[in-house]
């Protein structure tokens, strides 16, 4: 996903960071409920869903190419992306959409990246 530049996240409305390609970043949320959102390249609503959060626990998202087609989830596939796709409420131009990655799979692939 290098080519798409680093898109903006938000949390709750906020923006809390950017990734860029093979970047990481943490954010400390109380448990509940939060939207997150994620933007593109001229793409003013993103995409934005709402995760529970539970106590003591570390939750890991991915972003990959929205899926709306077989076509897209195949070349999400044959861009590694390795988790289940999170859906969300997005405009049109949203290029963007989290994927949830397991405790075990979210820890192996940190380990891989450099923190921005």
């Amino acid at each position: 996903m290098s080519g798409y530049g680093a898109p903006p996240i938000k949390a709750n409305g906020k923006l809390v960071g950017e990734l860029a390609a093979g970047t990481y970043f943490v954010i400390d949320r109380p448990p509940g409920t939060h939207k997150i959102t994620v933007y593109g390249i001229r793409d003013t609503i993103g995409c934005e869903t709402d995760v529970s959060f539970q106590p003591g626990m570390s939750h890991y998202f991915e972003l990959g190419p929205i899926v709306r087609t077989n076509m897209e989830g195949i070349i999400a596939d044959s861009m590694g992306v390795t988790g289940r796709p999170v859906p969300c409420k997005s405009g049109h131009s949203s290029q963007f959409m989290f994927y949830s990655l397991d405790s075990a799979a979210g820890a192996a692939v940190i380990a891989k990246l450099k923190r921005t």
